[in-house]
């Protein structure tokens, strides 16, 4: 039934043509926000926002990785804030992803996009998710992505 519920309502060619409208309000916020987007990608409804560290100072390997997870951490927190459904990215360690179902009626999929503009207008940089993010919220973010197994190998820089 699944693959015939795709077929039927032609959910590839649906999902190519709003994950271009996605990544084009992305990539435009990338632009207008570019001290809190590091990059964004997307294909078809599986996009991604990859943010600059809060902290912008260079860290020796181990503790850059704690910075790097509290960024996508504070990041998923402040959409969430926004109403904006995401998650983390297992991969990349700054990168927060955004999974729409296939079926996500347009008019719900321009909300989310809209979502995430005010999120992005909240935290024009990527240090206000650390401003806007209360101290004791922070330090049990920060104590949760240090206590997370270290399977991966080193996130990118």
């Amino acid at each position: 039934k699944s693959l015939e519920y795709l077929v039927e309502q032609d959910l590839p060619a649906r999902s190519a043509r709003l994950g271009e409208l996605g990544l084009a309000r992305l990539r435009a916020l990338q632009e207008e926000y570019p001290r809190l987007f590091e990059s964004v990608r997307g294909q078809g409804l599986l996009l991604a926002m990859q943010f600059r560290p809060v902290l912008g100072v260079p860290l020796p390997g181990p503790l850059r990785e704690v910075a790097f997870e509290a960024t996508a951490i504070l990041a998923l927190r402040e959409l969430h804030a926004a109403g904006v459904m995401a998650n983390l990215s297992l991969s990349s360690k700054r990168t927060v992803r955004l999974t729409p179902a296939l079926d996500i009626p347009e008019g719900l999929f321009l909300t989310l996009l809209r979502r995430v503009g005010v999120f992005a207008g909240r935290n024009p940089t990527a240090r206000h998710l650390l401003t806007n993010t209360p101290p004791g919220v922070t330090a049990r973010l920060a104590r949760f992505a240090a206590s997370k197994p270290k399977k991966r190998t080193e996130s990118d820089g």
